[in-house]
């Protein structure tokens, strides 16, 4: 684990790794495992383009345009209708 741990996290060294806390060093391999599938399901989705029909590519280029975001930008997220309503309903 600490291999894999170090291949996707190239700052860190082996000392630093020992250093850690067990439950960072699992968070941060957890997410590194899922960065790790995105990223191979995007690459399966553009292996597939030539065959995709044109509602499908909308959805793969969607897709990608969104995971270019960052996760903490809020602002630049469109809402769905009536979300507001339902925010201020459950925080009652």
């Amino acid at each position: 684990m600490v291999a894999i741990f170090m291949r996707m996290y190239k700052g860190y060294t082996v000392r630093d790794v020992m250093d850690e806390y067990a439950i960072t060093f699992s968070s941060l391999l957890e997410e590194g495992f899922r960065q790790e599938a995105r990223e191979n399901l995007m690459k399966a989705h553009l292996a597939m383009a030539p065959e995709m029909k044109g509602e499908d590519w909308k959805n793969v280029v969607r897709d990608l345009k969104n995971a270019s975001l960052s996760p903490d930008d809020i602002l630049n997220t469109k809402s769905t209708p009536g979300a507001e309503e339902q925010l201020k309903e459950a925080l009652k």
